[in-house]
């Protein structure tokens, strides 16, 4: 969550209220910036609910399939996509 609130803090929000950049050039160099920072926000939400039973945490695949499922409708060419940015973070 830190490295992307940087990148919507430090990087995004001022490059576009500066008109340093283009809002379309900026929305390029950070594609769906807002709705990966949800998203990431939603899962660390949900395993901070989730640690609150104690350490370690365990299984976590119900907490993702619903994530997923919530975010992409089943086909959507954005499920890959999606997936990358869930395990590559």
């Amino acid at each position: 969550m830190r490295n992307l609130k940087v990148l919507d803090r430090l990087f995004y929000r001022p490059l576009i209220e500066s008109s340093a950049m283009s809002t379309d050039l900026a929305e390029r160099l950070f594609p769906n910036l807002d709705e990966v920072l949800s998203l990431h926000n939603q899962y660390n939400q949900k395993m901070k609910e989730r640690a609150k039973a104690g350490f370690p945490v365990g299984n976590i695949g119900d907490i993702l399939t619903e994530m997923v499922s919530a975010a992409v409708a089943p086909g959507d060419d954005q499920n890959k996509q999606l997936t990358f940015v869930l395990f590559s973070v």
